[in-house]
C-alpha cells in the first residue's frame, strides 16, 4: 500500500467505531436501495467493496441466502473489526478481508454482483477490476452523493481551509450523471443507467449534524483546525444549518446518484 493509503486506511479506520451510527441511516437505506436496483437473487455471489459498517453487506445477505457468497472488503482493518462484530451478532454469514479495490485478490468472473457503495469517489480506476472479478453477464452497482449536494458545506470549508482544485483535470467529475457512466464506459461495461435520487434525513439537532462530520471523511479536516477555529467554524455551521431547521429537527436533503452496468457476455480479445 503506498504512504498516501496507508494514511487513508488509518483515517478511516479511526472513524469506524462511529461511521454510520450517528443521525438517520443514510448508508443503510441507500445500501438497500442498490441492492434493489441490482436485483441481488438468492444464490450469488457478491462482492461488495469498500464495505464500512455493513450498510450494503446486511442488505445482500437478505437477498443470497445460504446458498449465495458475500465478500465484504475494505482498505480499514478498524472498519473491518467493527462490521465483524456486527456481523456475528447478526449471525451473518459473510466474509470480510483487507484489501485494496484497485488490486483485488480474486480469480477472473469470480462473482455475479459487485457493489460499491458512496466510495467509488475515492478509487475510480478500480471499476477496471470490478468488470475483471465479474463474470460474463454480471452486474456492477454503484452508489455516490451527487455533485452540488453539499456545496453549502464546502463553501463553508473552503472559507477556513481553502480546497485545492486540480490543474489541468479533464475528466468529466465522477459525481456526476455524465462522469459516472463515462466511468463505467471507459471499463468497457454495458446497459449502463444512472440516475438520481434525493431523499431528506432528519437529525435531532445540529449537534447531532456535527458529531456526523466527526464520523466522515471530514474528521480529517476538523482535526487540521486549531481549537479556535474549530469553535468558530462550528459556531458558523450551526448558523448555516439554520436554513434546514424545522420543528422536529434538522433537515438536510441528500441527493445519491445510484448506476448500474453489465459485463458483456462476451468481450472482444477476452
Amino acid at each position: 500500500m503506498s504512504t498516501n493509503k496507508n494514511d487513508l486506511a488509518q483515517s478511516w479506520s479511526l472513524i469506524a467505531p462511529d461511521f454510520d451510527q450517528i443521525g438517520p441511516p443514510f448508508f443503510a437505506q441507500t445500501g438497500r436501495q442498490l441492492v434493489e436496483s441490482t436485483e441481488v437473487r438468492t444464490g450469488d455471489r457478491i462482492l461488495d467493496a469498500a464495505a464500512g459498517r455493513g450498510a450494503v453487506l446486511f442488505a445482500a445477505a437478505e437477498k443470497v441466502g445460504s446458498n449465495g457468497r458475500i465478500v465484504g472488503i475494505d482498505l480499514a482493518e478498524g472498519m473491518l473489526r467493527n462490521t465483524a462484530v456486527d456481523l456475528r451478532t447478526a449471525h451473518q454469514p459473510v466474509s470480510l478481508a483487507q484489501m485494496d479495490a484497485e488490486h483485488l485478490a480474486f480469480a477472473d468472473a469470480a462473482f455475479d454482483v459487485v457493489l460499491c457503495g458512496h466510495a467509488i469517489f475515492y478509487f475510480p480506476p478500480a471499476i477496471q477490476e470490478f468488470r475483471r472479478v465479474l463474470r460474463p453477464g454480471g452486474k456492477i452497482g454503484l452508489t455516490i452523493v451527487a455533485a452540488g449536494t453539499f456545496d453549502w458545506l464546502w463553501q463553508l470549508f473552503a472559507a477556513y481551509q481553502p480546497i485545492e482544485e486540480p490543474a489541468g483535470e479533464e475528466e468529466p467529475v465522477i459525481n456526476t450523471r455524465k462522469g459516472l457512466k463515462w466511468r463505467l464506459e471507459l471499463a468497457g461495461l454495458e446497459q449502463i443507467r444512472v440516475w438520481e435520487e434525493t431523499a431528506v434525513y432528519i437529525y435531532t439537532d445540529e449537534e447531532t449534524w456535527w458529531q456526523n462530520l466527526w464520523a466522515l471523511g471530514t474528521r480529517h479536516t476538523l482535526e487540521t483546525m486549531k481549537p479556535a477555529q474549530q469553535q468558530q467554524f462550528k459556531q458558523d455551521l450551526f448558523q448555516k444549518l439554520q436554513m434546514f431547521r424545522q420543528p422536529d429537527g434538522v433537515h438536510i436533503p441528500i441527493s445519491t446518484l445510484f448506476a448500474t452496468a453489465l459485463k458483456p457476455e462476451a468481450l472482444p480479445n477476452e
